[in-house]
């Protein structure tokens, strides 16, 4: 590997259904604060909340869906971006 390459960022898309005793309130004040979070949306539906990631790597990608889940994300369902289209 030579110093001219850099670390590819992944981009993720998380699908997240929260446990029912979490309030709202606290995951979201709870993500603000995450490096990784870009961006965040309430759903309506199967899912409680879409939130999109950018990690480093598989592993810091896997860290925070750890995250997710101890903070009280009963169910995660991620997409990995492989390319933008428009």
């Amino acid at each position: 590997m030579t110093a001219r390459l850099q670390a590819v960022a992944m981009i993720a898309i998380v699908r997240v259904r929260m446990a029912d005793q979490v309030p709202p309130e606290s995951f979201e004040t709870w993500l603000r604060d995450r490096p990784a979070v870009r961006g965040v949306w309430s759903l309506s539906g199967d899912c409680d909340y879409e939130i999109r990631l950018t990690t480093a790597s598989l592993d810091e990608l896997n860290t925070e869906l750890r995250a997710l889940r101890h903070q009280g994300a009963e169910q995660t369902n991620t997409c990995l971006l492989l390319r933008e289209i428009l």
